[in-house]
C-alpha cells in the first residue's frame, strides 16, 4: 500500500531528490529514492520515532527497508494540508532573489518551495500555521527540505484554538538538523506557531514543509 511521503522535487529533472513509500503487508515500511541531480545528495529520512540520513550518490536509486515502529507514533496519521494557510515575520525575503519564499510555500504540501527569512535568525521571527479546523494533533514537523544547514537555533513553540490565547507546549527548543517535530498532548487546536528565540546571523531559517499528524489513542 502506497503511504505518503515527501519528496524534494517535482515530476521530471530539476536536480533534487524524489521517493516514494509503501508499507508492506508485514508493517514494514520501503522507500525508494532518486537523486535527479548528477552530484551526491544528502537527505534525512524519518519515521515516528525513527530517523536516519544517507548521502545518495548522483543519478543514482536506492531502496530502503525497515520495521515499523511498534510504539505509539507508529499510530499516527498524516492530516492533508488541503486548506491549510500560513503567516510569517518576516513575511519572506527583501532580496529580490528569493521574494518568492513566502510563509503559503511552507503548507503548499510541495517540499521543492520553501519559506525562509531571507537574513540571519533573529529572536521573535516566527511561522503559524492554520490548520483551517481544530484537530488532535500529536505531533508536528518543520521540515528545511534541502536546506538542511537553515534549521532553527533555539525557538519556542505555542498552540491555539482561536488565535487569541497561546499556550506554550515548548519554551526553549533546541534545533539540530533537517527536522524540527514537536511532540503534542492531542488537544484540539487550530494553530501552531514556531518563534525563534536565539540569533544567528549567518544563517536564515528556512521551511519547506509542515507536516501534522494525529492518532495515537481513543480521541483522534
Amino acid at each position: 500500500m502506497r503511504i505518503a511521503s515527501t519528496s524534494f522535487g517535482t515530476t521530471g529533472w530539476n536536480g533534487e531528490v524524489m521517493d516514494v513509500a509503501f508499507r508492506n503487508p508485514d508493517g514494514s515500511t520501503v522507500l525508494v529514492a532518486h537523486n535527479e541531480n548528477d552530484n551526491a545528495q544528502a537527505f534525512a529520512v524519518q519515521e515516528g520515532q525513527q530517523r536516519f540520513t544517507y548521502t545518495l550518490p548522483g543519478d543514482s536509486l536506492a531502496t530502503f527497508v525497515w520495521k515499523g515502529d511498534l510504539g505509539q507514533h507508529s499510530l499516527l496519521r498524516q492530516v492533508n494540508p488541503a486548506g491549510w494557510t500560513a503567516t510569517a515575520s518576516p513575511s519572506g525575503p527583501a532580496d529580490l532573489c528569493c521574494s518568492g519564499d513566502v510563509a503559503a510555500n511552507a503548507v503548499d504540501g510541495d517540499a521543492s518551495t520553501r519559506y525562509s527569512t531571507g537574513e540571519g535568525q533573529a529572536p521573535g521571527q516566527y511561522l503559524q500555521v492554520d490548520f483551517g479546523t481544530a484537530i488532535r494533533a500529536r505531533q508536528v514537523v518543520f521540515d528545511t527540505g534541502v536546506s538542511t544547514g537553515d534549521y532553527p537555533r533555539s525557538y519556542a513553540v505555542q498552540t491555539s484554538t482561536k488565535a487569541a490565547v497561546w499556550n506554550t507546549v515548548l519554551p526553549n527548543g533546541q534545533g539540530a538538523g533537517q527536522f524540527t517535530t514537536i511532540d503534542l498532548p492531542g488537544n484540539a487546536i487550530q494553530y501552531v506557531r514556531i518563534t525563534l528565540t536565539a540569533a544567528d546571523p549567518n544563517n536564515w531559517w528556512s521551511v519547506a514543509d509542515v507536516r501534522a499528524y494525529v492518532g495515537g489513542d481513543s480521541r483522534s
